[in-house]
């Protein structure tokens, strides 16, 4: 949830950005970094092959920084829960209200059918229990009391956890109705992409849980 960026300044300082704060670090010696602005103290944990492992705070002394490769940062796992999360709400929004829209008008000959209903249900659905876990998980966590994860979870998390066993479900059955709609050329191009779109969001975000340890409770 949290992160800490390291980056070498021109002025061949180090400079670390914490929820958005900037700090300033001279070096003492190879590992170890004083803030320009302070006492405090920043070091680091090298390996055998002298590769930087760990980082650590004299202000922070209960916490260690491990150094994590692209996969596991914020950055990338943040993007894709948000965009993930975009496309679920707009398809949660958009598919009732065209569908209540094209009741009341007879559909031009030309015009392709939209896909079936069991398809855009199983889609449906799927965003919908997305969101809710989205949802369920934010507000027990927004007090900021991470005792919640940190010893245990509580019930309400282990049955918020459990909602993403029946997303697992809903993903497998979206990729074989992914595979007919392009099989059949069933309606148009924009809607077979656009539920192909939501069936690979689907799969990162199963991989994204299970990568972390949170699919299921």
């Amino acid at each position: 949830m949290g992160s800490s960026s390291v980056d070498v300044t021109e002025e061949d300082t180090l400079k670390t950005m914490n929820d958005g704060k900037a700090n300033f670090w001279f070096p003492v010696d190879s590992l170890t970094f004083r803030n320009t602005e302070s006492s405090d103290v920043l070091a680091f944990e090298e390996n055998d092959s002298g590769e930087i492992t760990h980082m650590f705070r004299d202000d922070l002394p209960i916490m260690a920084f491990e150094k994590v490769p692209f996969i596991s940062s914020q950055k990338l796992h943040f993007t894709l829960f948000g965009f993930a999360g975009a496309a679920f709400l707009l398809t949660l929004i958009y598919w009732p209200l065209a569908y209540g829209v094209r009741r009341k008008y007879e559909p031009a000959k030309a015009a392709n059918a939209p896909i079936s209903f069991e398809k855009k249900a199983t889609a449906w659905s799927n965003a919908f229990i997305v969101l809710v876990f989205f949802a369920w998980v934010g507000i027990l966590l927004s007090s900021g009391n991470l005792d919640a994860i940190v010893y245990g979870l509580s019930t309400s998390l282990k049955v918020a956890f459990a909602l993403p066993l029946f997303s697992l479900v809903l993903t497998v059955a979206m990729g074989y109705y992914t595979y007919k709609i392009w099989q059949k050329s069933e309606s148009g191009v924009w809607s077979r992409l656009w539920y192909s779109l939501l069936f690979l969001l689907s799969v990162t975000m199963i991989w994204q849980l299970n990568y972390w340890n949170l699919l299921g409770f």
